[in-house]
């Protein structure tokens, strides 16, 4: 790593790392094991509300009736009178091919002045980024299968990146790229995921927004929303802003996240792990 320009340095003995598909299979191994069922593939095509609360949904497979989604929240929501101020953007990493003196389980490398985390993967190098100007998606594009889907490459926009990333790594010069990758996420205002009921229908609750944190706070996340579900409100230890209703309402509009979402991205990152000179 290239320290000339590094002032000091925080070293999280305690940080981990977990495999998002073994994550998942964890998680719903208990709900299954009481009763509950795990429906995969199943679209909603619409929300039922009565005297402004929710009383069911209809989805591909059929019609749920209930008091109770990703990329699709802020269309669902609104399938129920609610606008949730989500929008959806392109999140990039590259990885490259096996890199001398990389190994399993290396330290994350966080350069948020840099707008960079950087991790070993199989013997190479992740190099994944918030950029100070993101790139939104218009939702029209987000189809039904997005989240197994990859979006297309563009290098023009990860250049940037890439040049802090030889500037922190110079080892990154020599390695071989395997794959760019892009993918969708889905970005809040203020970098904050919204958890809790929404102002404008009663027993429709948020989980959404979790801007690339989704794997960390699942586990939290998973349980202040059956605490919702079950007692018609969030836990008394959720912190008010994440509740949905926070937003003024001129930030809410389609027309407004069209200029300002690019500026979000950079709220990700807002803290610096490694300080640089200059």
């Amino acid at each position: 790593m290239n320290a000339r320009d590094v002032i000091s340095a925080v070293w999280f003995l305690d940080d981990g790392r977990v495999s998002p598909s073994d994550l998942c299979s964890a998680l719903v191994k208990g709900p299954r094991v009481l009763g509950a069922n795990i429906l995969e593939d199943t679209g909603v095509i619409a929300i039922y509300t009565e005297n402004g609360g929710v009383v069911g949904l209809e989805t591909n497979q059929g019609a749920i009736r209930c008091d109770a989604i990703g990329l699709w929240s802020r269309e669902n929501a609104a399938m129920a009178g609610v606008e949730a101020p989500l929008w959806p953007g392109e999140h990039f990493y590259l990885l490259t091919k096996p890199v001398e003196g990389i190994h399993v389980n290396l330290p994350t490398l966080s350069d948020h002045d840099g707008h960079l985390y950087i991790r070993d993967d199989s013997g190479g190098l992740l190099i994944g980024c918030f950029e100070p100007v993101g790139k939104p998606i218009a939702p029209e594009i987000v189809g039904e299968n997005t989240p197994f889907q990859l979006l297309q490459e563009d290098w023009g926009h990860f250049e940037p990146m890439m040049t802090n990333a030889l500037h922190r790594l110079p080892c990154l010069e020599t390695a071989e790229v395997k794959i760019l990758l892009n993918g969708a996420e889905s970005f809040t205002p203020d970098s904050s995921f919204l958890l809790g009921e929404s102002a404008e229908t009663t027993g429709l609750f948020l989980g959404c927004g979790m801007n690339f944190v989704g794997i960390a706070i699942s586990g939290g996340a998973g349980m202040a929303l059956a605490h919702c579900i079950v007692h018609g409100h969030t836990p008394p230890l959720i912190c008010t802003k994440l509740i949905p209703n926070v937003f003024p309402n001129a930030l809410i509009p389609l027309r407004h996240w069209r200029s300002a979402c690019p500026k979000f991205w950079v709220s990700i990152m807002p803290l610096s792990i490694l300080r640089v000179s200059g």
